[in-house]
């Protein structure tokens, strides 16, 4: 079925309990609106799931996540809620559909990065919360722990022209202060 673990689509785990089927609801009242009609007014970019218990890891991605909110916070029209507002979402075991719904937005950015024989690979959804709709995703490849400027850049211009088609220019990532945030804890992670 290529259902996700951490973003299910058709069969949950309830801890404890066993497994319970998403029903997929159809409304006859409703037409389903084209990727072109949506409109998102709102999204929240949630923590980036980082697989491994690796402290850098786990930096670069809360990096990756820093980036994206901030930059999308920029784009007129569009309220990001920010990312202190959604940390805590990071270890639940909802889908981002459900979470989404929890914080009252129309749409979600989720993510899992992983590291694979010394590149880190980055699987995200840009997703609809109305009705889990997926309206952009990609597999982005990052190499070395320094990757998170250009992760957040591939995410931003793939997710801008879907919230804002009016729009030519890529909205620009602010890059110093995490940047040199980075480098002085890869730095002092090195020394140790």
């Amino acid at each position: 079925m290529g259902d996700s673990a951490t973003s299910p689509r058709y069969i949950e785990t309830v801890a404890s309990q066993g497994y319970r089927f998403i029903p997929i609801l159809l409304s006859a009242s409703r037409p389903s609106k084209s990727k072109a009609l949506r409109r998102i007014d709102s999204v929240a970019v949630l923590p980036l799931v980082a697989v491994g218990a690796e402290s850098e890891l786990q930096f670069l991605a809360s990096q990756i996540t820093l980036l994206v909110t901030n930059a999308l916070s920029k784009i007129s029209g569009i309220l990001v809620l920010a990312h202190s507002t959604v940390k805590h979402y990071e270890a639940q075991d909802k889908s981002p559909q459900e979470i989404g719904q929890d914080l009252r937005v129309s749409s979600v950015v989720f993510g899992e990065l992983v590291p694979r024989n010394g590149n880190l690979i980055l699987n995200t959804e840009f997703i609809d919360v109305a009705d889990g709709a997926q309206l952009w995703g990609a597999q982005i490849r990052g190499r070395g722990i320094d990757c998170s400027e250009q992760v957040a850049r591939e995410i931003l211009q793939g997710l801008q022209p879907v919230l804002c088609a009016s729009q030519s220019k890529v909205v620009p990532i602010v890059s110093t202060p995490a940047s040199s945030a980075s480098r002085r804890y890869l730095n002092r992670r090195k020394e140790a």
